[in-house]
């Protein structure tokens, strides 16, 4: 009787539900590398070329949104132009994307810098820009980091 009482309690349950699988855009094929900025179909910010490869290439969520964020920070500091204090600011998102990308993976972090910023700076244009914007920094200085420092910059606004 007691048997009976119990299972009489005991509520069937379904597994928890996977979270949704999270939707990428579309490949923008050779229109994403018309221009320096690309195609954001999204508008989340990232490049769909970029998202794309960082959603597809590393499975670590911590890793994926330290790559996100210096995918924004190169992203602007590309479009920065003409723009000195735009290029001095996103030269400042880079530096706090690099040391936040660093507390994530200490030992790998060298190559994911170059392998994101591989996927970012990918055309010619897109490399003008980039010397451009790095020709407007020339000269500029920026506040070094401490390690314990690097894990804070991952919790900040990009």
């Amino acid at each position: 009787m007691l048997a009976l009482g119990f299972s009489a309690c005991v509520r069937e349950t379904e597994p928890p539900a996977e979270p949704p699988a999270k939707v990428l855009p579309p490949d923008p094929g050779p229109a994403g590398k018309a221009t320096v900025p690309g195609i954001d179909s999204d508008e989340d910010g990232l490049r769909d070329d970029v998202q794309i490869l960082i959603d597809t290439t590393w499975s670590d969520s911590a890793t994926r949104a330290a790559c996100a964020r210096l995918t924004k920070a190169l992203q602007d500091f590309l479009n920065s132009g003409t723009d000195e204090p735009g290029a001095l600011a996103a030269a400042a998102s880079l530096n706090k994307a690099i040391d936040c990308l660093y507390s994530v993976d200490p030992e790998g972090f060298g190559s994911l810098v170059d392998h994101v910023e591989g996927a970012v700076v990918n055309t010619e244009s897109r490399t003008r820009a980039y010397a451009k914007a790095g020709a407007l920094i020339s000269g500029g200085s920026f506040p070094v980091s401490t390690v314990a420092d690097n894990a804070a910059t991952c919790r900040e606004a990009p």
